[in-house]
């Protein structure tokens, strides 16, 4: 019997200015069965300070850990993971905060359905103050098939994970380095027996915060991201999932492979020989029949996916500046997009189809940037009739070329039965002005090849 319902785990590194809010978001939990463990991980700043004032003020929620080394995220994480006497355990960053209510209601959902893992929609504060709601999946009842979609997303936060997973397989966080997530998180997702959702953002990440750095930018520490997907690879072969979940786990990996490129891209001048050399190692040695994958073409682009072969096939070999690169692979979004409809028309073609079966004759597409643009005349091009809105006055009345005006989101109130979506990030906004709706994120259902009569009767 553990001692406490869940353990809040907050690893501190040079957030002074947030880390009351933080903790002051977790005192005020409505569940009283808490512990609050609280790292600091060698922090420069005087978090220490605060931390010691709260240990003092709550000595029956607050524990405190003072490192004397910096063990980065990852490791201290494990100090927490390490010490906790909780049923269920959650991370929170110390620039984040949560809703009162954030551990009653996770709790309360693992122990109904007897959940391995619950997660939950949250809040985006940016660096302006303003706040937006993210969702993550609007549907409350989880399946497997969303595993896919679930590992890719490699945040520890905002999900409540039962302590038996960790028991189980002895699954911690690597140490000393970047990148921490990626090599274990989803990991603990994939051996998760059931998922539960709670349809409520129940905490806010902090862009505010999340520009603060330990050490000067180079290629090696985005490289970093190479070395968790390997350190992720191993762990599913010691809990012994590879063969079970091979399809899910090399898209995973070529995920943050394809992240490690785009982000030298940005970041540095050119793309170094040295980095390119490694990351066609880890093709090798964690994908090396990826082309064969089911789920290649549903989850990238056909850019993400010429990057990969142009790699494998030596064509991208040699030292490349990011200009060219990106001239090369990224910059030509729009006809990427276009081309990643074209590959998936039957499946668009159906969904409509479907649709009409229902009696949904008017369907509407809410958002009308490059991918929204891409999806419309994909879908009109294949004969179907679309409304296309949006709530951005840069946007709405522009003539499309068909002829057809992109109406204003908020006069649409009301009168929609169908909504496409091609971002999660709309559904809460969508949902405000067109309650009722049946709301459709189109990116999600390609991902997963979802059946959309399935999701039609849901």
């Amino acid at each position: 019997m553990q001692k406490f319902k869940v353990s809040i785990i907050i690893p501190v590194y040079n957030t002074e200015i947030y880390l009351r809010r933080c903790l002051n978001s977790c005192i005020n939990q409505t569940l009283d069965e808490i512990e609050i463990i609280v790292i600091n991980d060698a922090s420069p700043d005087k978090s220490y300070i605060i931390m010691q004032e709260y240990e003092i003020k709550y000595p029956e929620k607050v524990k405190c850990i003072y490192l004397q080394d910096s063990v980065c995220p990852g490791g201290a994480r494990n100090f927490g993971l390490q010490t906790m006497q909780g049923e269920y355990f959650y991370f929170l960053d110390s620039d984040d905060y949560m809703e009162a209510n954030l551990c009653e209601c996770m709790y309360k959902k693992a122990v109904e359905l007897n959940s391995d893992m619950v997660f939950c929609d949250h809040y985006a504060e940016m660096a302006d103050k303003t706040v937006s709601k993210i969702i993550n999946f609007s549907q409350e009842k989880m399946r497997k098939e969303y595993l896919q979609l679930l590992i890719l997303d490699a945040s520890p936060c905002g999900k409540l994970f039962h302590h038996e997973l960790l028991k189980r397989h002895n699954i911690y966080y690597p140490e000393n380095m970047f990148y921490e997530d990626t090599a274990t998180t989803p990991v603990w997702t994939i051996m998760a027996q059931s998922y539960a959702k709670v349809n409520n953002a129940l905490w806010t990440y902090s862009w505010c915060g999340s520009s603060i750095t330990r050490s000067k930018a180079s290629q090696s520490n985005d490289l970093q991201r190479i070395k968790a997907v390997e350190i992720f690879y191993n762990n599913c072969s010691k809990v012994k999932i590879n063969d079970k979940f091979k399809c899910e786990i090399e898209i995973y990996a070529l995920s943050r492979i394809i992240d490690s490129i785009i982000s030298i891209a940005r970041k540095f001048d050119y793309l170094e020989c040295a980095s390119i050399f490694k990351i066609k190692n880890a093709i090798i040695k964690l994908a090396p029949e990826y082309k064969t994958n089911p789920l290649l073409t549903y989850v990238f682009f056909p850019y993400e996916r010429r990057i990969l072969n142009d790699i494998m096939e030596e064509k991208l070999k040699e030292t490349i500046l990011s200009d060219e690169f990106n001239h090369k692979y990224v910059h030509n979004k729009t006809d990427e997009i276009e081309l990643y409809f074209e590959e998936h028309k039957d499946y668009i073609k159906n969904m409509m189809v479907a649709f009409k079966e229902k009696g949904y004759d008017e369907i509407t597409l809410w958002g009308m940037g490059v991918i929204g643009k891409a999806l419309y005349y994909s879908i009109t091009s294949l004969g179907f009739k679309l409304v296309a809105v949006d709530n951005s006055s840069k946007v709405y009345n522009i003539k499309l070329m068909d002829g057809n005006i992109i109406q204003y989101a908020q006069n649409q109130k009301g009168k929609n039965k169908v909504i496409l979506i091609t971002n999660q990030r709309y559904y809460d906004h969508v949902n405000t002005h067109s309650a009722g709706a049946k709301i459709i994120d189109v990116m999600s259902c390609l991902k997963l090849k979802q059946n959309i009569k399935s999701i039609l009767e849901e």
